[in-house]
């Protein structure tokens, strides 16, 4: 996570790019400690628009290419940080933990994320649902953190 000046660098991708979510990313591309920074959305044109602002800071990954975005590509063996910013706590129990319309249920943030990584919540959930969230990630290394 620390590169050659010891200075942190940090692979983020932001699941859910509307309005709040683009603007924590866009933001995300201008901080010195990023080194790539992925936009994922259901719709298409935002990760378009999103990727092209990243290839413009610099900070694009060559992986995460909108014509071949999922979630296994947004998410990566290199993501230290996902950062959540979606509408309902059944997206965010899809994308976390599995039932996800678009990909094989396997294909989750319990299962692309390696241990010491973390997921930053930024959505409306229950306590109920963040607490076991929390419980499920640290099982398998991932911090939590729900604000």
């Amino acid at each position: 996570m620390t590169s050659q000046s010891n200075q942190p660098s940090f692979h983020v991708t932001v699941i859910g790019i509307g309005a709040m979510g683009g603007g924590m990313a866009r933001a995300l591309l201008d901080a010195p400690t990023t080194k790539t920074v992925v936009g994922y959305d259901r719709a298409p044109t935002l990760v378009e628009a999103f990727y092209q602002d990243a290839q413009t800071a610099g900070k694009a990954s060559v992986t995460a290419t909108p014509s071949h975005m999922s979630l296994s590509t947004a998410v990566t063996h290199e993501t230290n940080i996902v950062v959540l910013v979606l509408q309902t706590e059944a997206q965010c129990e899809a994308v976390c933990f599995g039932a996800n319309d678009d990909e094989d249920a396997s294909i989750n943030l319990s299962t692309l994320l390696k241990a010491g990584s973390g997921v930053i919540l930024c959505s409306t959930v229950t306590a109920v649902w963040a607490k076991k969230a929390n419980q499920t990630f640290q099982s398998k290394g991932i911090h939590f953190v729900d604000c």
